[in-house]
């Protein structure tokens, strides 16, 4: 895992990303697709017209229950027959309500409505106090965010223990989140007396 971001920059971005974030809990049947790929969706205001990822494009294949290597030949050479299969499962969904998550404009993920939204910047704002009792010692080895996830891994300088002559090791931990169905993962080292375990 490469460092892609300092931790002002993940902060920044992550910032930029909560102001231009959309979620839609909607009808399942108020989305439709279009013969370009893109998606319908009714609003109190008419209707919005989104691109989609391809990520999001996956999740509807797999909502659907349309084998994704089918999905993904129809989206690619035959978008109408793409369109009419959509469409038509969508319209199957009646009285289902679905979370539909945009981010700058595209349709980012296509949930269940039952999912529980838990955003990056709530997780890094729980983070930052404890990487801010760690002092001086702390290291960013990894920081990003991708399309879809957060990345973040970090050193704890101060707290090293050898598990055998010659091979130090340093505590730290490895935190990812992802908004788009993933779950919260952390990856530590749990010393003695540290508070490395605050997310548990």
């Amino acid at each position: 895992m490469k460092t892609g971001l300092t931790l002002v920059q993940l902060a920044e971005e992550l910032t930029a990303q909560q102001e231009s974030k959309r979620d839609f809990h909607a009808p399942t049947q108020s989305l439709s697709m279009l013969g370009n790929g893109n998606f319908h969706l009714e609003t109190n205001n008419g209707g919005e017209i989104m691109p989609a990822t391809d990520y999001a494009h996956a999740q509807m294949a797999s909502r659907l229950s349309v084998p994704k290597p089918y999905y993904d030949r129809m989206r690619a050479q035959s978008p109408n027959l793409l369109s009419a299969n959509v469409n038509h499962w969508l319209r199957e969904k009646q009285g289902e309500t679905s979370l539909i998550r945009t981010l700058r404009g595209q349709v980012r993920a296509f949930l269940s409505n039952r999912y529980r939204i838990v955003d990056n910047h709530e997780i890094l704002a729980m983070v930052m106090p404890e990487l801010a009792e760690m002092g001086d010692g702390i290291r960013i080895a990894s920081c990003n965010v991708t399309e879809e996830k957060m990345y973040l891994k970090v050193i704890n300088t101060n707290i090293e223990a050898a598990i055998s002559v010659g091979d130090p090791v340093q505590a730290g931990f490895v935190l990812s989140n992802g908004e788009l169905g993933y779950l919260i993962q952390i990856f530590y080292i749990k010393q003695q007396q540290q508070r490395l375990s605050f997310f548990i």
